[in-house]
């Protein structure tokens, strides 16, 4: 008697065991929604990440050439601030209420074509915020408007403010 409960314990683990690896496989394998087809799984994926402060993900969302202006900020401020190193993905931030989920109501396409797409953040109170995302080989990524910085070798003038963004980490 004994032996069959132990038999049927072991069964249990096994089954148990073979349940939390299976869907460890399906979480893993899962397809990343930064690579939907969906502009809008992009967007909200994208400000998921942002809202958990995990920038280096929220990076792999943005074009390519955002991540190029992005990397290009991190080396100008390291080239001038040798007590730390800053990744690329350190100088993307977000408001608060881009990055705050509880903030909206819907995500709405407002345009779509092959190439290039826009998708309204639908607030709350209704108001709408413009995401433009931009087809990249075979993903949607986010595009971000990163004016162009001075780097130290460059003119020492004071900045205009044109220089700098949202994106800056102070």
């Amino acid at each position: 008697m004994a032996d069959m409960h132990k038999d049927r314990r072991t069964r249990r683990w096994i089954t148990t065991m073979s349940c939390v690896i299976g869907c460890g496989l399906v979480a893993c394998s899962a397809k990343d929604p930064c690579l939907s087809d969906d502009p809008r799984d992009v967007v909200k994926q994208y400000l998921q990440m942002l809202d958990a402060q995990n920038e280096a993900k929220a990076l792999g969302c943005l074009t390519d050439e955002a991540q190029n202006a992005l990397a290009q900020r991190a080396e100008a401020f390291n080239a001038v601030h040798a007590d730390g190193k800053r990744e690329p993905s350190e100088m993307l931030r977000a408001g608060h209420v881009i990055a705050s989920t509880r903030e909206y109501k819907k995500f709405e396409v407002q345009s779509e074509d092959e190439s290039r797409a826009i998708v309204d953040i639908v607030m709350q109170d209704g108001a709408k915020i413009p995401v433009s995302l931009r087809r990249e080989s075979a993903r949607w990524a986010v595009e971000l408007d990163i004016t162009r910085i001075q780097t130290p070798s460059e003119n020492s003038a004071t900045p205009t403010g044109v220089e700098q963004t949202q994106t800056d980490k102070e």
